[in-house]
């Protein structure tokens, strides 16, 4: 049986189970009570997936989801395609992927203004901000000349940041926001926080390219949730 005929199983299944009269009132009555204060991880998935399942019980969906990851925050940071073959419609796992996407968005449009002035902040801003992403991807960090930062944009995901086209997305995202300082970060799901290469020869590329149009490059920060890499601290910067 593939994963399509599970799903439509396991929905049908969902669909004929008896439902708790009044339970989603009552969970939306809690909610607007406490919010998720009062939640057990798996109410605050179960109540999250009622956007994406109207009309069948998601109880059983927030349990299995939980149990195929090992926590609610695995849920929640994993991508679509993960949520999909744990057993989500498309549909579902898009919506459920949106709040870390929203959370995430929401930290760095308001980073705005965050002084980063020394590798160690940067590194731990890094960390914070884009440490849990579970696809592989690089960001450009662009700064004032006080280090502050005037915003970030997202340079590539995935097998995309293995091309030697985003040096010129760099450039493009600096002189658009108009950056005279910039910091790379990108980070390793895998835990390793090794540079490769790649990592190197294009970082220096980026650095070439910035300098030359009188842009300071300052650092490539290499980072997960647990901790970071700084190729200015490991004398990689230059050529």
């Amino acid at each position: 049986m593939d994963n399509k005929d599970t799903k439509t199983k396991v929905n049908n299944k969902l669909k004929d189970k008896p439902s708790h009269k009044g339970h989603r009132q009552r969970m939306f009555a809690k909610y607007r009570e406490n919010l998720f204060d009062s939640f057990s991880p798996h109410e605050v998935l179960e109540i999250l997936l009622y956007n994406c399942y109207p009309q069948i019980d998601t109880n059983g969906i927030a349990h299995n989801l939980i149990n195929h990851f090992g926590s609610l925050e695995k849920v929640i940071t994993a991508n679509i395609d993960e949520l999909i073959i744990a057993g989500l419609t498309e549909r579902a796992a898009m919506i459920i992927s949106q709040y870390h996407e929203v959370n995430k968005y929401l930290h760095v449009n308001s980073a705005k203004m965050d002084t980063l002035s020394t590798n160690e902040i940067a590194g731990e801003y890094c960390c914070e901000h884009f440490g849990q992403d579970v696809v592989e991807s690089l960001y450009a960090i662009c700064m004032n000349n006080n280090s502050k930062i005037l915003g970030i944009r997202k340079i590539s995901t995935g097998d995309e940041q293995k091309t030697e086209s985003y040096p010129l997305e760099v450039l493009r995202a600096a002189m658009v926001l108009r950056a005279t300082n910039v910091i790379l970060c990108h980070n390793h799901p895998s835990g390793n926080l090794e540079p490769s290469n790649p990592d190197i020869i294009n970082t220096l590329k980026v650095a070439n390219i910035l300098e030359s149009a009188g842009i300071h490059f300052i650092d490539h920060i290499i980072c997960n949730k647990k901790g970071f890499v700084s190729l200015s601290q490991r004398g990689m910067l230059t050529n």
